[in-house]
């Protein structure tokens, strides 16, 4: 690889890591916390923490009772991945939401 291709390769890098979504494993969440109507805080088993920031406000997700349930982005699996996932509020009239980006904080 030349030096040019190595310079040109290096300015890749970063879009090529933006590009691969984060997710995480359904069975692998322990709980979830809603602090306000644009965020959802997933905890995991292994006591990480998961923000997810909604593209856009889901109305009602904070002062929902029941929850909400989510359709994984592969049906076959359990995954849950940036911008893939529609979650339903379960008492109000299972409302349809996107998730969006996943932040590991904890």
């Amino acid at each position: 690889m030349s030096p040019r291709q190595f310079a040109a390769a290096l300015v890749l890098l970063p879009a090529l890591a933006q590009a691969k979504p984060t997710c995480i494993s359904g069975r692998d969440i322990n709980s979830t916390a809603r602090p306000d109507d644009n965020t959802i805080l997933f905890y995991m088993n292994d006591r990480s923490v998961y923000r997810n920031d909604l593209p856009v406000r889901c109305p009602d997700l904070k002062e929902s009772v029941d929850g909400f349930t989510f359709q994984p982005t592969d049906p076959a699996s359990d995954a849950l991945c940036d911008g893939m996932v529609t979650i339903h509020m379960i008492d109000m009239g299972h409302a349809a939401c996107t998730l969006g980006k996943f932040t590991r904080v904890m």
